[in-house]
């Protein structure tokens, strides 16, 4: 029996010793390899005593009859009300040649985060500070950041074993094995160290990029994933054995278990795709290899990837520039780009969680349920959606607890979102609370103002509204009233945050239309100092990406309305290239059937060639203009005069988009459609169809011949003319324009360069990284 497999046999007995090594890498090795590491290496290698674990208590030393009390003095013995200053505990891991990053998720990496020491020794361990008194000592999960197991010490032993350590055997197979350094991308130094060695052994998944990274002669061993190796150096053979973990650093984003393969079935060629692994590409088509399919990626410099099906799990959506830089496979730079980013994001993820934290330590009003309640509720003409209702009972929950709410409730226009907002103000002003409601336009706060006088007035509700509408010396009184608490409900525009506004005992907070208020505008209440903290209720009908992630972080809750109001019917979209005879067709179908009609035309400058134009058209229509560079009153006005049907025809900007809510204006006539983003036209859209009538939105075009993103715009109006549909065609809207501001000047150039769902991923992981070191 040869010697190799004499080896081989051993190496199966000592796999079910408690210390023995897992690496696997003898059966990886080719004959050539069996020669570098010779016979006295491979023992070595083979050792079962060997404490790969880094956690080995003194009395497997003292069994073994161990003295080396120059190694003994090297560990780190930690324990549960002990005194050692941290900084001393640091300055000690480093010299046993443990790496400091910013999370301990690999073997021999340790993390600081304030009075949080993270270690990762075979498992991730925790060590919690009080000062500098150990206040407790766990094992947790990675994946969970869930606590495993409570310990009273913690033991951590130099990562190699001296020559003169009682653990070696006979003389003649005295041999060292030292782990690696974790270069982390840092491939100047790495290449600079690899110099020293005559072997080179590397265990990787990403087999070109490390040929061109590594410069030196190597054997380049395939990891399928199937096998967990460790790295090690051989120095009397000359040899190291290297990972990706060692060279890459530890996977900046977590694998998706399951492929999105209503994603990969739609594929297209010429959509950008984003390879985890790899980066941006676009893909090219479908190749099939020796009876297997693959998806064929296209990278810059014509460099290809093909990607098998089995793989599709490590495919995404590229979300973000309309026409992305595509990156390159044959250098480091996509892992340069996620750590980069990760680092923004570990940033972005802390300043989140500080905003959250400081809430949760100031108490929140409770509001109790009151009888007045019951007569508000039965005022309402419609029965509740069970969506409707469920959003109801979680919102008045949160209002009972002593932890500030910050329930985010989405919803499609017209689908009752305000009815909730309602009955929550008339809940927080019976207990004695002041609430502010904050609305993008002047339109929007007329519009709630009138529907809240309407149904609260008489309940004694004082209801002050606060915009541009208002004169100075109006303003002046109003903002009065809100100081001395006159005021039970404020609900104004932007005016709202200006530095004369206070309050004498906000509340409630609810911020309609959030997509059209920047990140400062809604912290800005947020940060506001009272005796408790304001709950805060955020109304959308598309959501912008940022806040779906906050949802999902649970860094905030969040209530989807999906059921349409009974009754109420799908609008029609239909898109052509604009002309008289559409327009007159459109006009003259409404007119007759004793409705109202909105033209959209956006260019304020040229609006009244359109109102002469439409004149023409229409003799005997009463047509009026609106738009928000007119004066208050006068637009004030002529949006009153449309609501009490007094106008037939509106042509009017963009003003219209968010708040008028008039059931007998069921045409809507858009006029150069392909210039509105798909959120803003689904917005727009939701102006009509809001009652049982049948609605009709034409989206015309001036052009011949539209783009081909244009097509895209207007085809996925009509995939997505369904009820409930604004959460899809928000994200369809970013694919298609790309994420520009959507997510604050500094995110947005960071979600373009690597897609907003990885961005996304990024910061959801800092997040939870962050949660998970606990107070």
């Amino acid at each position: 029996m040869s010697i190799w497999r004499s080896l081989t046999e051993i190496s199966y007995e000592l796999a079910n010793t408690p210390l023995f090594y897992k690496n696997r890498l003898a059966f990886y090795l080719t004959a050539e390899e069996r020669d570098v590491l010779s016979l006295k290496s491979l023992c070595q290698f083979w050792n079962p005593l060997f404490p790969i674990n880094n956690i080995v208590s003194e009395k497997f030393y003292t069994e073994n009859k161990i003295t080396d009390k120059e190694y003994l003095a090297l560990a780190l013995q930690l324990a549960v009300g002990e005194e050692m200053a941290l900084s001393d505990i640091v300055a000690k891991l480093v010299a046993l040649a443990y790496e400091r990053n910013t999370t301990a998720n690999q073997e021999k990496t340790f993390s600081v985060r304030g009075d949080v020491l993270d270690i990762f020794l075979n498992d991730p361990m925790r060590v919690q500070f009080e000062g500098n008194k150990i206040q407790k000592i766990f094992s947790f999960s990675l994946e969970s950041n869930k606590k495993n197991k409570d310990l009273k010490e913690l033991h951590v032993y130099p990562q190699k074993i001296p020559a003169s350590s009682a653990l070696m055997r006979e003389d003649d197979l005295h041999g060292e094995f030292v782990s690696p350094k974790f270069y982390n991308m840092r491939f100047k130094e790495l290449n600079h160290d690899l110099n020293k060695y005559l072997k080179i052994l590397i265990f990787t998944k990403q087999a070109y990029k490390i040929s061109k990274i590594i410069t030196q002669r190597k054997t380049i061993l395939e990891d399928k994933g199937d096998i967990e190796l460790e790295s090690f150096i051989l120095p009397k053979e000359n040899t190291i054995f290297l990972t990706d973990e060692n060279i890459f650093g530890a996977p900046l984003i977590e694998e998706k278990k399951e492929a999105d393969q209503n994603f990969l079935d739609n594929l297209q060629p010429g959509d950008y795709v984003v390879h985890i692994d790899h980066g941006v590409a676009q893909f090219a088509g479908y190749k099939e290899i020796k009876a297997e399919k693959y998806f064929f990626l296209q990278y810059a410099h014509n460099d290809k990837l093909f990607v098998p099906f089995t793989s599709g799990n490590r495919l995404e959506p590229y979300i973000g520039s309309v026409k992305p830089k595509l990156h390159r496979l044959d250098d480091a730079s996509w892992e340069q780009i996620l750590n980069k980013i990760k680092k923004k994001t570990e940033v972005i993820a802390k300043d989140l969680l500080n905003i959250y934290a400081q809430r949760e330590v100031i108490k929140a009003p409770i509001f109790k349920e009151q009888s007045s309640e019951k007569e508000l509720w039965d005022s309402f003409p419609y029965p509740l959606t069970p969506d409707q209702e469920q959003s109801l009972i979680d919102t008045l929950a949160d209002l009972g607890k002593e932890k500030p709410a910050d329930r985010l409730i989405c919803g499609d226009v017209g689908f009752g979102k305000t009815e909730i907002a309602m009955r929550a103000s008339f809940r927080a002003v019976l207990n004695g609370y002041q609430v502010a409601i904050l609305c993008p336009t002047t339109i929007l706060v007329q519009q709630h103002y009138d529907t809240f006088c309407d149904r609260l007035k008489k309940f004694g509700v004082s209801i002050e509204l606060l915009s541009r509408f208002k004169s100075g010396k109006q303003q002046k009184e109003a903002v009065n009233k809100i100081k001395s608490g006159h005021t039970d409900i404020i609900i104004a525009t932007h005016r709202l945050l200006s530095k004369d506004i206070a309050f004498n005992k906000l509340g409630l907070i609810i911020v309609d239309e959030e997509q059209k208020f920047g990140v400062k505008h809604k912290e800005f209440f947020k940060k506001i100092k009272s005796e408790h903290a304001p709950h805060v209720l955020t109304l959308t009908a598309t959501p912008i990406p940022r806040t779906l992630n906050l949802a999902l972080s649970g860094l905030r809750e969040i209530s989807v309305i999906r059921t349409p109001p009974p009754h109420r019917l799908k609008i029609k979209t239909i898109i052509a290239q604009e002309s008289e005879q559409i327009i007159k067709q459109a006009v003259e179908q409404e007119l007759n059937r004793k409705g109202q009609v909105y033209f959209l035309y956006n260019k304020v400058e040229t609006i009244n060639f359109i109102f002469h134009k439409l004149q023409k058209l229409f003799p005997k229509a009463r047509i009026a203009v609106a738009h928000g560079q007119m004066e208050p009153k006068q637009l004030a006005g002529v949006m009153h005069d449309f609501d009490e049907g007094k106008t037939d025809i509106l042509i009017c900007s963009t003003i219209i988009e968010n708040g008028l809510d008039i059931a007998n204006a069921n045409t809507l006539i858009v006029h150069n459609a392909p210039n509105f983003g798909l959120s803003q036209l689904h917005q727009i859209r939701g102006r009509i169809g809001r009652s049982y009538v049948e609605a009709y939105a034409y989206l015309l075009y001036e052009q011949t011949q539209l783009t081909m993103e244009a097509r895209k715009r207007l085809k996925a109006l009509t995939e997505f003319s369904g009820l409930g549909s604004g959460m899809e065609l928000a994200m369809k809207d970013l694919e298609l324009r790309g994420v520009g501001n959507i997510l604050g000047k500094a995110q947005s150039g960071q979600a373009e360069e690597i897609g907003l769902n990885l961005y996304l991923r990024l910061l959801n992981t800092a997040i939870k990284e962050l949660k998970s070191a606990g107070p």
